[in-house]
């Protein structure tokens, strides 16, 4: 017996032997696929404003220039399936200096939401070190570029 001769060998096996258990344990599996686009999109999307989309639109006819009006109303429209209007909903929240990131954030989940990871990618490169939102953009963007 390994352990009875030589008892140094036989804790050295044991050890090498739970050390290969512990790194098959860890070592990541091979079907182990990557989130898809819409799984991500959920991940990172803020919740639909709680506000229904003619309310919001009624209130923005009385103060089209609030941003945080612009913004519920850009993402009730991206979760209601119209994006072109979501688009230039951002668009006009880009308007406003302090929410220009915000803006881009938006956008880049905008394409997301409809699969379109490139463009997403493209407007997360562009993404302010500085920003606010910024470790989730860069979170978001490698686990992109990984797809």
């Amino acid at each position: 017996m390994i352990g009875k001769n030589n008892p140094r060998l036989g804790w050295a096996v044991g050890l090498l032997l739970a050390l290969v258990a512990v790194m098959w344990w860890l070592w990541p599996q091979e079907n182990v696929e990557p989130p898809s686009p819409q799984q991500l999109y959920a991940q990172y999307a803020e919740a639909a404003p709680s506000q229904t989309l003619p309310t919001l639109n009624q209130q923005l006819l009385s103060a089209p220039n609030d941003p945080e009006l612009l913004r519920a109303y850009g993402i009730a429209l991206m979760e209601n399936g119209r994006y072109e209007e979501a688009a230039l909903s951002f668009d006009q929240l880009s308007a406003f200096p302090p929410f220009a990131d915000e803006a881009l954030w938006h956008h880049a989940l905008l394409y997301l939401k409809q699969n379109q990871i490139a463009e997403s990618i493209s407007v997360l490169e562009q993404f302010p070190a500085k920003a606010r939102r910024s470790q989730q953009a860069q979170e978001l963007l490698q686990q992109l570029k990984s797809l």
